[in-house]
């Protein structure tokens, strides 16, 4: 039988128990997706995302980073592999937009954006110039 630890109050164990037992358990993944932008889709829409994020993700342990450029998004996701398969589901049946593209879904040793529920980031593409060269490395100037 287990004996409370004194000074510890019981909520703060359990948690604390819980949080050892799931990261045992999670495979830590990250995922890419693109998908475009439908034109009924507001700035207001867009802010609407990013507060669905940050209430929804952290209970889930999700972190990234979400870009939006001209009508095209882009997000970077981490965290356990079902909990983004799940969201992936979810986000593809949004209405806000249209041919989501999954573009990467791999393991991961450890989060990038450990921090962040949901980062944010509109790009004018007018001051970025992006070039490519034959072995595929994306090079930002």
């Amino acid at each position: 039988m287990l004996k409370k630890s004194k000074g510890i109050p019981n909520a703060f164990s359990g948690i604390f128990l819980q949080s050892l037992f799931k990261n045992d358990a999670m495979e830590l993944f990250r995922m890419i997706y693109r998908s475009k932008r439908n034109q009924e889709t507001s700035e207001t829409d867009i802010g609407d995302i990013l507060k669905s994020c940050q209430r929804k993700n952290p209970g889930k342990e999700i972190s990234g980073m979400l870009i939006h450029s001209d009508n095209t998004f882009f997000q970077y996701l981490e965290g356990d592999k079902t909990d983004l398969e799940e969201l992936y589901d979810v986000i593809q049946h949004d209405k806000r937009h249209h041919d989501c593209q999954l573009e990467l879904l791999e393991p991961i040793n450890q989060k990038i954006f450990p921090g962040w529920n949901m980062g944010y980031k509109d790009l004018d593409t007018s001051l970025v110039e992006f070039n490519t060269e034959m072995n595929g490395d994306v090079l930002l100037e």
